[in-house]
């Protein structure tokens, strides 16, 4: 396990952006350092940092850095040809730890949440499966503006629970967030999963309760692109079935129009939430990070068959 606050500082500042230059300064990644540190120490977590090989716009090879995770599901080498596979594609925030992340998620946890880990969340984030899903929910924290009096796992009258309520500037704030994180197969095969079905925010029933208060109910979704006509209409669809939800916000992983985070709201909330969601940070919007996966046959939405594969040596 690495908690040594320089090794982690070192490492933490070897990430580059698109631009060349590094994600973090000296200052943030030295910050960014202790937290983790700390945290690590204080879940119990065995943090094995190592640099996965990225690609800098010049073609150089450089390093990115990760940590490790074990997680069946994304073995590639368990794979065969011609098979789907459940999972198709690795890289940082995927298939394994995104270091930069999870010192963002340390960072917040302490400014919001102070030194005990709310039980849920620290056995997820010691569940190597559902870590990355716990250290997305921390992040949409630091997607808002002015928040303070952070809440975790708020219960509702349904039995069910809320992820967060919170005051942004303000403004009463509950949030369910959910990672789709089998969309990372798209970057390669083309094709966003679920989101053609109608079925794509039904894990979001009766998350969101009118019968507390007035506060704004905001289902946060973290994808791997950026909003198509069908997630358009599958949020439309959720606003019109449920007059709980008030938003939905997403914070597209892998963007190709620059659009990083996108809102939909009732029309008479639109101007409120544009005003409490944070600007994207330049560590998110310029950060470039290289994927590896199987040869793939994009059509069929699978593994490359041998014929194929050789076919195309």
């Amino acid at each position: 396990m690495i908690n040594d606050d320089h090794l982690l500082s070192v490492a933490l500042a070897s990430a580059l952006g698109a631009d060349g230059k590094p994600l973090l300064s000296t200052e943030e990644a030295q910050h960014r350092a202790r937290a983790i540190a700390d945290e690590v120490e204080n879940l119990g977590f065995d943090l094995r940092v190592f640099a996965w090989k990225n690609i800098a716009p010049t073609g150089e090879a450089v390093p990115y850095p990760a940590y490790h995770l074990t997680d069946s599901r994304y073995d590639l080498n368990a794979t065969g040809f011609g098979e789907k596979g459940q999972f198709a594609i690795n890289a940082p925030g995927i298939s394994c730890g995104d270091l930069l992340k999870l010192g963002r998620a340390c960072e917040l946890k302490q400014r919001f949440l102070g030194k005990r880990w709310p039980k849920e969340l620290k056995e997820h984030l010691l569940d190597h499966e559902s870590h990355l899903d716990a250290v997305e929910e921390l992040l949409w924290l630091g997607r808002f503006q002015g928040v303070q009096g952070v809440c975790p796992k708020v219960p509702l009258p349904s039995g069910k629970d809320m992820d967060w309520a919170f005051t942004a500037r303000t403004h009463s704030i509950r949030i369910e967030v959910k990672n789709r994180r089998r969309e990372s197969t798209g970057i390669i095969d083309g094709a966003h999963v679920g989101r053609h079905f109608p079925s794509w925010f039904d894990d979001f029933a009766g998350k969101f309760s009118r019968e507390q208060d007035n506060s704004l109910n905001i289902a946060c979704v973290t994808t791997y692109f950026e909003p198509d006509d069908a997630l358009n209409e599958r949020a439309s669809e959720l606003l019109c079935r449920d007059d709980a939800v008030d938003a939905v916000v997403v914070w597209a992983w892998h963007c190709r129009n620059g659009q990083i985070l996108t809102i939909f709201a009732r029309a008479n909330l639109r101007e409120r939430l544009t005003a409490i969601v944070a600007p994207t940070p330049w560590e998110e919007a310029g950060k470039v990070i290289l994927i590896t996966h199987l040869m793939r046959n994009t059509a069929a939405q699978r593994v490359a068959t041998q014929e194929e594969a050789f076919a195309h040596l």
